[in-house]
């Protein structure tokens, strides 16, 4: 426990940076034309949990029906979160270090396929 007023408050270690609190993920729309943004879903958490699981839990929430694309960093991508866009109506662009993946969900298990290959 980080402060006994905010049990739920953690330390988190990634890479070189220290945090202590919580974690916040944010869904924002986009309209280039207009250059107006509008949150639509945000996510608190400790600040232990996963991009990866923030990720899962976007995937998993009311909003994710009544949007057509994702673009998120590779942070957020996993097989599972592959698996998932596959089975819905979403397209997804990721930036990875490595790689810009940018595919309608028809080629999404491939995308991972190809990834996961040795």
């Amino acid at each position: 426990m980080q402060n006994p007023s905010e049990p739920d408050a953690t330390f988190r270690r990634k890479g070189k940076k220290e945090s202590i609190g919580y974690a916040l993920n944010l869904v924002e729309i986009r309209d280039e034309k207009k250059n107006l943004g509008l949150i639509l879903h945000h996510e608190q958490q400790q600040n232990s949990i996963s991009d990866v699981e923030f990720g899962s839990n976007t995937l998993d929430a009311a909003i994710a029906s009544k949007i057509d694309s994702i673009a998120s960093d590779g942070a957020y991508f996993s097989s599972s979160n592959v698996e998932v866009i596959a089975q819905s109506k979403l397209s997804i662009t990721t930036r990875t270090r490595l790689f810009l993946l940018d595919f309608p969900k028809t080629n999404a298990l491939d995308v991972q396929r190809q990834l996961s290959a040795p």
